[in-house]
């Protein structure tokens, strides 16, 4: 946890990749990493500052903002996850793809010349994400009263349901659901118009605001209401 903190410190906009979250989760347990979940939680949050006394050294986190990417096996999750990472907040702050189909066998060869204008073309496309959202200011984000409206109808239904399934810890990653959805749509609206557009700097140093119609949301209640997201 301390040097995670340091790390946030001289890099308060940072990403976190674990390889394996079972093991990740396994030394979150353990005594002297108390405190581990609560500041992960925080980092979620995007704290305007955080302050942290180590080893009579103090640190400071301005306008924190930590993305993570983990990967792990069922049978690890089960293992090393607590009721208390469920209960506290830190795992509804997530969100999990659980494959159930197998995955298939690639056999050893040359790759095509076309596969890998594809891969030259996707690494293309993440190098211009970052370089977006690197260089782009804070952007203000509207929602319209018609998606609103969509949206609170919408969570009224989910609510019924996860009650009504009586599946014990599940009503906290409620509050996430409906954050989730407006965060996804935000992401896909910018990324229409701007993302790809990396030659014309003035347009991206100019966006200061977006605004999300009922258009934009309605596509990602449909994603979220699918019975693998229920």
């Amino acid at each position: 946890r301390e040097k995670l903190i340091h790390e946030c410190s001289q890099n308060p906009q940072n990403g976190l990749i674990i390889d394996e979250f079972g093991d990740f989760l396994a030394v979150m347990s353990k005594n002297y990493q108390l405190g581990m979940s609560g500041f992960l939680c925080k980092m979620y949050d995007c704290v305007e500052s955080y302050q942290r006394k180590i080893m009579k050294e103090s640190f400071k986190i301005e306008k924190a903002y930590l993305a993570m990417l983990a990967s792990t096996t069922a049978e690890k999750f089960s293992k090393y996850a607590s009721s208390d990472d469920f209960g506290g907040g830190l795992f509804p702050r997530f969100l999990y793809l659980w494959p159930t189909y197998q995955k298939e066998r690639r056999p050893r060869k040359n790759i095509p010349i076309e596969l890998e204008k594809e891969k030259e073309a996707i690494c293309k496309y993440i190098n211009n994400l970052f370089e977006f959202f690197s260089k782009t200011k804070e952007i203000e984000l509207t929602v319209s009263d018609e998606a609103l409206l969509l949206q609170d109808e919408w969570m009224g239904k989910k609510e019924k349901e996860i009650i009504n399934s009586q599946v014990d810890g599940i009503d906290s990653f409620l509050s996430r659901i409906d954050e989730y959805s407006f965060k996804i749509a935000a992401l896909i609206e910018l990324g229409k118009n701007n993302i790809n557009n990396q030659n014309n700097t003035n347009n991206r140093n100019n966006i200061k605001s977006s605004n999300l119609a009922k258009e934009n949301v309605k596509p990602i209640i449909s994603i979220i209401s699918t019975d693998s997201m229920k």
